[in-house]
């Protein structure tokens, strides 16, 4: 089991991502991809949307081997997706920023069909804040868990 410490990420527009830092943010799927209006996948790329329009959430990864369940705390949405990286390299990328080092890659297994289950909580009163300056809390928190999965 590995689990990160919690990391800020910059996000702008409500978003972030999960790319190849080599591939950069062109797979990364659209808005209008995410059927919950939180999580849509796409090969090599994710885009999470969040409730803070401009500033920091809390991001945490959390990679198995194995399915780990879904983790306890006070989450007040669960989202769940199957992506595909063919490079084997995935990580957490803020809007303008590139890949974070303080996170690990959420694909340690290489190539591979990975199941993503992502986690949130604060989204409500980070999107009624709007925007959170670079040293204030917007209490926006997401865990990323992934694990690989065999194709279907």
């Amino acid at each position: 089991m590995s689990v990160s410490s919690p990391v800020e990420v910059w996000v702008e527009y409500r978003q972030f991502y999960l790319a190849d830092p080599n591939l950069g943010t062109d797979p990364v799927p659209a808005v209008d991809a995410a059927p919950d209006g939180v999580l849509a996948v796409a090969d090599d790329a994710a885009l999470i949307l969040t409730g803070l329009h401009t500033g920091n959430v809390h991001v945490t990864v959390q990679t198995e081997a194995t399915d780990p369940g879904t983790a306890p705390g006070n989450w007040e949405h669960v989202a769940e997706a199957t992506l595909t990286s063919t490079t084997g390299t995935l990580v957490v990328r803020g809007y303008e920023d590139g890949p974070l080092d303080d996170l690990p890659s959420l694909t340690p297994h290489g190539p591979g069909t990975y199941r993503l289950r992502l986690h949130h909580h604060g989204r409500a009163h980070a999107h009624a804040l709007d925007t959170a300056g670079p040293d204030e809390d917007s209490g926006e928190h997401h865990l990323l868990q992934t694990w690989p999965t065999p194709r279907t």
